[in-house]
């Protein structure tokens, strides 16, 4: 076990990216088994020997960097499929519309029947229900 913690130290270790490349590399690698198709098998070396290099990397600078790049992308695309599940299903009390017109979002309440909508950006009206 010191013999590891020797080979460790100063170097930047497993983070979130290099978890994301492993896992990354075994769907690959199901995938290519399930449809037998050996240059995915092949391809999800790639990201395995990425993990591996992130792992043992000394330039911890570089790799933290890397690191916040990532969370930083995976941040803001679990914001984006948040807000089209928002727009797709709405809410509890309101209903989400595209204006036909000028593409403006128009958020209208639930349970109204059908309903008139003026967009309040270009003045059209359209009929939708609510």
């Amino acid at each position: 076990m010191n013999r590891l913690k020797r080979l460790m130290q100063g170097r930047n270790g497993t983070d979130q990216f290099a978890i994301a490349l492993l896992y990354f590399s075994v769907a690959l690698a199901i995938s290519g088994s399930l449809l037998e198709q050996g240059w995915l098998i092949f391809l999800s070396y790639i990201p395995l020997i990425m993990s591996v290099f992130r792992t043992f990397s000394k330039d911890i600078a570089s790799r933290r960097r890397e690191n916040q790049d990532y969370l930083t992308a995976i941040y803001h695309l679990k914001a984006m499929f948040k807000r089209k599940k928002k727009f797709v299903t709405g809410t509890e009390t309101h209903r989400y519309y595209i204006c036909p017109h000028c593409k403006q979002k128009l958020r209208v309440p639930k349970g109204k029947g059908r309903v008139t909508i003026t967009c309040p950006h270009c003045g059209k009206e359209f009929k939708k229900k609510s």
